[in-house]
């Protein structure tokens, strides 16, 4: 298991909704 990688898809989720919220 990745934990790291869990925390990116995460991260990256995270960015993406706030991108559309200020669009």
């Amino acid at each position: 298991m990745k934990r790291e990688e869990h925390s990116r898809r995460d991260l990256d989720a995270m960015l993406q909704q706030h991108c559309q919220i200020q669009e």
